[in-house]
């Protein structure tokens, strides 16, 4: 789990840095407002990990739950921002 949570903070870091979105026609502004987002929410979820990790196992069970609504959200907030004139 340590590894883990070491990971997403990392990734969650870099990913506002970073311009892959400009590779599938999303103009420049909307490619980092979803990196932004996207960055931000995976550092939040590499913290809760790494919180995890002095918690009972059953917060880390809850934290592999939170992964589906963090993926889902991060989708769904792709499109909406991708889809937006």
């Amino acid at each position: 789990a340590l590894i883990i949570g070491v990971m997403f903070l990392i990734l969650g870091n870099y990913l506002p840095k970073l311009d892959y979105i400009n590779n599938y026609n999303v103009d420049t502004e909307k490619a980092r407002k979803i990196n932004r987002f996207i960055g931000y929410e995976t550092a939040i979820m590499g913290a809760l990990v790494l919180i995890t990790i002095f918690l009972p196992p059953v917060a880390t069970g809850i934290w592999i739950v939170l992964l589906i609504p963090y993926a889902v959200v991060s989708i769904i907030y792709g499109i909406k921002i991708g889809r937006n004139n």
